[in-house]
Order: structure tokens, then C-alpha cells, then sequence
């Protein structure tokens, strides 16, 4: 399985938890909502979803999910 299906597979699942809760996932959250135990693999996974688009960082490093931007037209 490659790792762009993989990210692709998480995406729905990252997607139900920022409309669940209303805002992104901590690298603490990230863990418990994948199963994975380390943090570097929940900060590895955070950044290909950033590169994937489905979330954001701030200036300062913080997972933000994106704004809707069809809300702003």
C-alpha cells in the first residue's frame, strides 16, 4: 500500500473529527485517533496532511483546519 492511499484512507476519518469538534487535531489527539503511539509518527502524518491540504499550520506551528472558502465568497 503506498503512502499517498494511506493518507487518503485517514482523510475522512481527520475530516469527521474537525466537524465533530470543530477545530483540528492535537499531535496528542492525532495519536489516539490513528493508534499510533509516537508522536514523530502523528507530526509525520500531520505533514503530509498539510501537504495534502486537509489542514494548515499558523506562524507558530499550529494544526489549524482550513477555513471554508466558499463561506468567504
Amino acid at each position: 500500500m503506498s503512502p499517498c492511499s494511506k493518507i487518503a484512507e485517514r482523510i475522512p476519518v481527520l475530516n469527521a473529527y474537525i466537524r465533530r469538534n470543530g477545530r483540528a487535531p492535537t499531535l496528542d489527539e492525532l495519536c489516539a485517533l490513528f493508534h499510533v503511539r509516537s508522536k514523530n509518527t502523528a507530526s509525520v502524518m500531520a505533514r503530509k496532511f498539510v501537504g495534502a491540504g486537509v489542514l494548515e499550520r499558523t506562524v507558530s506551528g499550529r494544526l489549524v483546519a482550513p477555513r471554508c472558502r466558499e463561506a468567504f465568497s
